[in-house]
Parts: C-alpha cells; structure tokens; sequence
C-alpha cells in the first residue's frame, strides 16, 4: 500500500462519485414517480438495509484467517483491484453515498440546491479520502522511525 496513496485516493474518490452522482440521479427521478411506488422504494430501501445489517452481523462473528497484510512489492492493477473491491463491496458505502443522499436530495427544491449538496458531499469526501491516505503514510513514517530507535524510546515511567 506504501507509495500508492494516490491510486487508492483516486480510486475511492472515483467511486464516490459515481454513488453521488447516482443519488442526484436518483433523487430527481423519485420526484416524479407515484406515491405507491414512493412507498414500495422505502419499504425496498428497508428490506436492503436490514438485509446488510444481517450480512454484517454474520461476518463479524465469522473467523477468519487470512493474512490481510499487503504484499510491499504489490503491483498497481493488484492494488487497483483490492480498493476497488473494498470500496464497491462495503454495503455501508451504499448506505452513506447512495441512499441517504437520495434521500436527503429528494427533499431539496431546486436543482442547484442538489448540486450545492453533492459538490459539499464531495468536498467532504476528498478531505477525508487524502487526509486517511496522506495523514496515515505521515503516521507510518513517524511510527517506524520511533520503533526503528528501540522499544522504549524516551524514559520509562515505573
């Protein structure tokens, strides 16, 4: 993963937007639908999300195994295809970047108002996307060059 935080970040910031741009999509079709079909969407919407809470109840009391370290000598399509994984098969990312924008999207009276709210979701998402890639490869460097002077850097309270 060291050296490839800006494959990773455009990757997810990718992605995200593709799920924003889809919640706007979404958000304007909805307005013009029926009130039947308005109430089967919720119902639906209800369905899928107890339908990942269940998922995810079952995976964290799944064990596993598997090393999830990353090999150094990764290559980028290898590490294209795990973030990717990781990004489009996280079922909260639906969640966060899909349904509760359309939601919230749907309410909004204007069209600009839509935008004004996808360009501050994406905003928001740039910052943290480069702040968790750049800020974590800042954090390494200064964890490795502690344990790198000995176990016990600095006197030891007793």
């Amino acid at each position: 993963m060291r050296g490839r935080s800006g494959l990773m970040v455009g990757l997810v910031l990718g992605s995200y937007s593709v799920l924003v741009s889809l919640a706007l999509a979404m958000a304007a079709a909805s307005i013009s639908i029926k009130q039947e079909w308005q109430t089967a969407l919720c119902w639906g919407g209800l369905a899928a999300l107890c339908w990942f809470a269940i998922q995810s109840f079952h995976a964290a009391f799944r064990t596993s195994s598997k090393n999830t370290s990353t090999c150094p000598n990764e290559s980028a399509l290898a590490c294209a295809r795990r973030v990717l994984k990781i990004v489009w098969g996280n079922p909260l990312t639906y969640v966060e970047l899909l349904l509760i924008p359309a939601a919230l999207a749907q309410s909004m009276s204007g069209g600009g108002d839509r935008i004004e709210f996808a360009a501050a979701l994406l905003l928001a998402s740039a910052v943290c996307c480069f702040g968790s890639a750049y800020g974590g490869e800042a954090l390494a460097r200064i964890v490795l060059a502690a344990l790198a002077s000995g176990p016990f850097p600095g006197p030891v309270a007793r």
